[in-house]
């Protein structure tokens, strides 16, 4: 149900929006599309799913999200492709990475802790 509800959100935002915005709006879209999802299952799952301190998680994620929307961005300009690519996953891994630390996100370093581990062998 929240799947097609999000799909119809989606084709009638593409339909308002394409003539204005053109190839952007599907981006955009999507964006909100997908965000209408993700708070209709996050909403539904709490009954089901024991959720704890998801605030300062939830808050780390969209900050390290839109510091990799804004690197994208700022090097769009770029010409040549594969430096842009290349510069633009490299920049944004580190951002999200930084992000993560400095809200010491526990998913994050319970990632980390796992990869130190397995390098330590």
């Amino acid at each position: 149900k929240i799947t097609i509800f999000s799909a119809v959100v989606n084709i009638v935002l593409n339909l308002i929006l394409i003539p204005y915005w053109g190839i952007e709006a599907t981006a955009a879209t999507t964006v909100i599309a997908e965000f209408i999802t993700f708070i209709a299952a996050f909403y539904y799952s709490k009954n089901y799913i024991a959720l704890i301190n998801v605030g300062k998680s939830f808050i780390s994620i969209i900050i390290g999200s839109i510091g990799i929307a804004v690197i994208c961005i700022l090097l769009k300009n770029i010409d040549i492709f594969l430096l842009r690519i290349f510069l633009s996953i490299f920049l944004s891994v580190i951002e999200y990475c930084i992000v993560m630390f400095v809200f010491k996100n526990k998913e994050f370093t319970m990632g980390l802790d796992m990869i130190l581990k397995r390098v330590k062998k």
